[in-house]
């Protein structure tokens, strides 16, 4: 889809341009469209923050994904 595309572009212009050998993303853990997105460019699921964002007065909890470069 279009988002999976812009974050390969984006990817590739961090790695390519700023050599960039990590980059780390944080994802609200239920939204399943954006984990979804990142898995599709690579990145792995690196660690669970449990209640780490607040969602009005709730807390959330918050997935982190990584791609490496080569």
């Amino acid at each position: 889809g279009f988002m999976t595309s812009v974050v390969a572009m984006a990817c590739n212009y961090a790695i390519e341009m700023w050599n960039m050998k990590r980059i780390a993303a944080h994802v609200i853990d239920d939204n399943k469209r954006s984990s979804r997105v990142l898995e599709k460019n690579r990145f792995q699921r690196e660690v669970l923050l449990c209640k780490y964002d607040c969602k009005g007065k709730i807390f959330i909890d918050t997935r982190v994904f990584v791609k490496i470069s080569d």
